[in-house]
């Protein structure tokens, strides 16, 4: 399985199991780095990694997928009307965001 569809079978399924990620591309990617985190950090923490920080939060980066993968494979998997946000206001926000991003960068050719 390559990269993307092992990150699209994650998303789908914390888009499926928490409503509030598919609101909130935050909300997702904290659901998929604390995931991360139990299943490859904190299996058996040494002391540094429960004490620094910074060391952990770079170890959890490193193996949590690109948040601009999740984001557009998020985007990807609602644009085919799977897992579409529960809060209506978020739909009509995403659509006045992107407005905004074509009138300030145009439309693709």
């Amino acid at each position: 399985m390559d990269e993307f569809e092992k990150v699209k079978d994650l998303v789908l399924r914390h888009l499926k199991d928490n409503p509030n990620a598919r609101n909130y591309d935050k909300a997702l990617y904290f659901s998929i780095m604390k995931e991360t985190y139990y299943n490859h950090i904190a299996v058996n923490p040494t002391d540094e990694q429960k004490y620094n920080f910074n060391d952990l939060l770079w170890q959890l980066l490193e193996k949590t997928p690109n948040f601009e993968t999740i984001r557009r494979i998020r985007q990807k998997i609602q644009s085919d009307y799977v897992y579409i946000p529960t809060d209506p206001a978020i739909k009509k926000k995403r659509r006045i965001r992107e407005d905004n991003f074509t009138d300030y960068f145009g439309k693709g050719e």
